[in-house]
């Protein structure tokens, strides 16, 4: 009986003592684990801020089997969501009428897509999430929408030009049977401007 008593009053101080140690130990132990946070900002910084500025671009855009409408317009590519995503916005215009579209650039898509790009433009308004990979200095991607009936594919391919990286491309392709065939619906050049003009 005297032992029980023993342990029994010598439990709660075990207790306690082994509390005391679990708690000075664990925010140790915390800190050791923590890993860095991941950014964003920096995998689209590395992946994608090559195409940040401002720009002319003079756009082509297919008006029938055999015919394109030219124009120049203005491009601004710039840092949005603390650097999460770029914001492109292109004003211009577009069969004779005025034409600007948003695209968000990202990088953070996983390992088999990581590009993405989120597009709208003032003529038709659908949204469209396009993914794909950036390839050297050439960035791919695809999409697809259901449209009047039937599905449309378009692919968009970006790349720089030369060295200095003032000039991008752009092409934009398109399948209306299933991606059987492609044509052509844009190509794009852009010419970064320099500060103040």
């Amino acid at each position: 009986m005297l032992r029980r008593m023993r342990a029994s009053r010598s439990l709660p101080i075990l207790a306690a003592a082994a509390a005391a140690l679990v708690a000075t130990r664990l925010p140790a132990q915390a800190a050791v684990v923590q890993a860095t946070p991941y950014s964003c900002a920096d995998t689209t910084t590395r992946v994608l801020g090559f195409l940040v500025g401002d720009y002319t671009a003079r756009a082509a855009f297919r008006a029938g089997p055999s015919t394109w409408d030219s124009t120049t317009a203005t491009v601004t590519v710039s840092r949005d969501l603390v650097g999460c995503v770029l914001r492109e916005h292109f004003r211009g215009t577009r069969y004779g009428a005025p034409y600007e579209y948003l695209a968000l650039w990202s990088a953070n898509g996983g390992a088999s897509a990581p590009v993405q790009r989120f597009f709208v433009h003032s003529q038709h308004g659908i949204l469209v999430v396009s993914a794909g990979t950036r390839r050297g200095d050439t960035l791919v991607v695809g999409d697809s929408v259901f449209l009047r009936g039937r599905w449309i594919y378009q692919d968009v391919a970006l790349w720089r030009e030369g060295a200095d990286g003032r000039v991008l491309l752009s092409e934009s392709r398109r399948s209306e049977d299933g991606r059987a065939t492609w044509f052509l619906t844009q190509r794009m050049r852009y010419e970064r401007r320099e500060a103040g003009t």
